[in-house]
């Protein structure tokens, strides 16, 4: 039994089966795309 399943669209993560935020809240927003800013190695 997978206590997290995969969201199905529309739905936000959860964790132990709990809402952690809505879907369509800005810290679900994926950032892996986005520019790294210059001073990241620093």
């Amino acid at each position: 039994m997978n206590p997290d399943p995969e969201p199905t669209p529309g739905q936000g993560p959860t964790l132990a089966g709990c809402p952690v935020f809505p879907a369509d809240h800005v810290w679900n927003t994926p950032v892996d795309h986005l520019p790294v800013h210059p001073n990241s190695e620093a």
